[in-house]
């Protein structure tokens, strides 16, 4: 299932969970894992 979304839209979504974001990698997550899944949930939004 796709959704459409402007880049605002994106952008808010991704602010949101910058906290979140910030938190796993002072845990050490790893950061190129954690970018690539950012970036397959975007690209799994757009149409």
């Amino acid at each position: 299932m796709k959704f459409s979304l402007s880049p605002k839209e994106a952008y808010t979504i991704f602010y949101n969970e910058r906290e979140h974001i910030e938190e796993m990698i002072q845990c050490g997550f790893n950061t190129k894992k954690l970018c690539r899944a950012i970036m397959r949930d975007l690209l799994e939004l757009r149409v």
